[in-house]
């Protein structure tokens, strides 16, 4: 940074309604046009400091951006999964030389590729916030001056580690939002999640809803492979069953079914049904997500959605179809998954994607999430000026941290090893029963924990 007082964004300009220009055949993209009117705006730019440099904030601080303009302007609906590789692609590129990043991008399609960035970066540390317009910064009255200023106040100032959409002065968790509107400036909801924050008269960040920025020594994973072989079919009264077996035909691999209220379908029709379990043995992903706005697909409580849970559907529960179908294509994508451990993910929490019921949350062993909090606030307390808290740390990961390894050495979890040794556990220090990890991995016959083990310096003298 070149003070304390300025920070680097990002802004990759990909097109949309924001930054067209009126012309005799009506509004377009015109290249260069955006950088242009923005440096003519005193909001985006001080006349004093250098080109696309604001004004100091009341917060205290100066927000330098750079624009990256895409050689060919797209409208959103043209936008394909490729596109959001381009994306991922110049955010890596650029990855630490700025501070946040902004998305410009049309409204038509923002949602799909805010929960397609969600699932392709792992660990992300700053903030990604998609933002647009209905009506261009080139005519009067528009959103585009209040959506890119709001974006680049937030970006510039918080750190907010998660993929954003920010529309109509709300900042919303990427994966979560949907457009809901064809023609307003409240195009956008999340209205299974509260919102991350508003921009009014002060900033009001919730931040009791923003997820936890990872580890220290966990470095950002950009996933570019996607699994183009998804697709989404909403159910309506009478759709024939030959449709049904049709679109779940090879070369299908994932299926986004929208149900009926709370996850809702057909139960009293069997070829339905049986072409729904011949696509989920075949090794088809079948989600179901809800038809409706807001809402949760229950954990099968009725005896329609029981009958949907027999033919190998899963839950999807409050996820958004634009989630769904990003989750499909990035886990199937994954070569390293197997089919058990697909269907095992699409119902767990990725990115803040959806809200587990409380019925079936449990803290486990097996639990990735709950180790990886253990393990995080560990090294967290580790970091703190006190040195009784530091000691009373490294005392808890000598009594936990072996347990935990056994545990997941038996079970087979390889994510969750790798998470405890990236948080300094010691993989040949035994457990209350003076077992060390590759021993239970063996005597488990886990042989892919054990080479996994050896691999990652676990002795194979240790005494059982």
């Amino acid at each position: 940074m070149e003070s304390e007082s300025m920070r680097r964004v990002l802004i990759i300009y990909t097109g949309g309604t924001i930054g067209m220009k009126p012309t005799p055949d009506g509004l377009r993209p015109v290249p260069q046009y955006l950088g242009n009117q923005l440096s003519k705006m005193p909001q985006f730019h001080d006349p004093g400091q250098p080109l696309h440099t604001t004004p100091m904030s009341r917060l205290g601080r100066r927000i330098s951006y750079t624009i990256h303009e895409w050689e060919t302007l797209l409208d959103s609906s043209n936008m394909t999964s490729s596109d959001w590789v381009h994306m991922i692609q110049d955010i890596e590129a650029d990855y630490d030389n700025y501070d946040a990043f902004i998305i410009i991008h049309g409204t038509d399609t923002m949602a799909y590729t805010a929960s397609g960035l969600a699932m392709m970066i792992e660990n992300l540390s700053k903030t990604i916030i998609l933002t647009g317009a209905q009506v261009p910064f080139a005519m009067e009255p528009n959103d585009a001056t209040s959506n890119l200023l709001g974006a680049l106040m937030i970006a510039g100032h918080f750190d907010i580690p998660e993929v954003c959409v920010f529309f109509d002065h709300k900042l919303m968790r990427g994966c979560r939002t949907r457009k809901v509107d064809a023609l307003a400036f409240d195009a956008f909801k999340s209205a299974n999640f509260p919102e991350l924050a508003t921009v009014g008269t002060e900033f009001e960040i919730n931040w009791q809803y923003v997820r936890d920025p990872p580890l220290p020594d966990q470095k950002p994973i950009f996933h570019k492979n996607l699994c183009q072989h998804v697709g989404v079919l909403k159910l309506f009264p009478g759709i024939s069953d030959a449709v049904i077996r049709n679109f779940l035909q090879p070369p299908l691999e994932g299926c986004v079914l929208e149900t009926y209220g709370s996850g809702n379908a057909p139960d009293n029709r069997q070829e339905f049904l049986q072409a729904l379990k011949d696509a989920s043995d075949r090794g088809v992903l079948i989600v179901n997500v809800t038809q409706c706005h807001k809402g949760v697909v229950q954990d099968y409580t009725y005896a329609t959605g029981v009958a949907l849970a027999r033919s190998g559907v899963l839950s999807g529960f409050d996820m958004t179809t634009e989630a769904a179908l990003a989750k499909l294509s990035y886990i199937l994508a994954r070569e390293d998954f197997d089919l058990t451990r697909r269907r095992q993910l699409i119902s767990k929490n990725l990115r803040g994607e959806l809200t587990p019921p409380h019925g079936t949350i449990r803290y486990s062993f097996r639990d990735e999430a709950f180790i990886q909090s253990v393990a995080k606030a560990l090294a967290q307390q580790e970091q703190s000026p006190d040195a009784a808290i530091q000691k009373q740390s490294k005392d808890l990961k000598k009594v936990i941290f072996p347990v935990l390894l056994c545990s997941a050495a038996g079970e087979g979890l390889i994510s969750n090893l790798q998470s405890l040794l990236k948080s300094g556990a010691d993989l040949n220090q035994a457990d209350y029963d003076g077992r060390a990890p590759l021993h239970i991995a063996a005597a488990e016959g886990q042989l892919k924990i054990v080479q996994w083990l050896v691999e990652h310096g676990a002795r194979v003298d240790c005494e059982d």
